[in-house]
């Protein structure tokens, strides 16, 4: 079941959302240190730091949309950033 319009997910449930007007960072970041599948229901976030995936301790990462999900990053990149 996919999340929808609405808020965030960490695999199929919903995290809290943070308007695309101000920041998304944390949230994001938030699902992706707590392991498993990211999904994001379409729309734009805006990120101001690099959202870092430290895959040798949360294991493999999923992203994915529910139609077009866009990062707008305003900060210094890169927006995603993989390690391990």
């Amino acid at each position: 079941m996919p999340c929808g319009d609405g808020p965030l997910c960490s695999g199929h449930r919903p995290a809290q959302r943070i308007p695309w007007q101000s920041e998304d960072t944390a949230a994001l970041q938030s699902l992706v240190d707590r392991a498993g599948p990211v999904r994001l229901p379409r729309g734009i976030f805006r990120i101001t730091r690099t959202i870092v995936a430290a895959l040798e301790r949360t294991g493999p990462l999923s992203i994915a949309g529910d139609g077009v999900a866009t990062l707008r990053m305003e900060g210094p990149g890169p927006a995603l950033h993989l390690l391990g």
